[in-house]
């Protein structure tokens, strides 16, 4: 059994949804240590969970992943102030190439 460890940051690029104000997101966590991976097993995931902590709305515009082998799906539409969204970031060993 083939075993690599990885640790995952996500990287999120957001806009305010309406123009002139400074938006945040706060998450539960900014990273996620996958542990060792059995490539065999295929595809592993994480949710990360986020807060619109700003007085405005905001919507993920992309996200930038270092490797092909990591996916993310967010919500396309915008979050209010104080409202929670996830992000699943997914990860699939058997298209690892770039940064790991």
């Amino acid at each position: 059994m083939k075993k690599i460890i990885y640790s995952i940051a996500l990287s999120i690029a957001f806009i305010p949804a309406s123009a002139g104000n400074r938006s945040s997101l706060s998450f539960d966590t900014y990273e996620w240590d996958f542990g060792a991976i059995d490539a065999a097993k295929g595809t592993v995931c994480h949710t990360f969970t986020f807060k619109n902590v700003s007085k405005a709305p905001v919507r993920i515009a992309k996200t930038n992943a270092s490797c092909d082998c990591i996916t993310a799906r967010y919500p396309s539409n915008a979050i209010n102030p104080g409202e929670e969204a996830k992000v699943l970031l997914a990860f699939s060993p058997n298209n690892a190439s770039g940064k790991t």
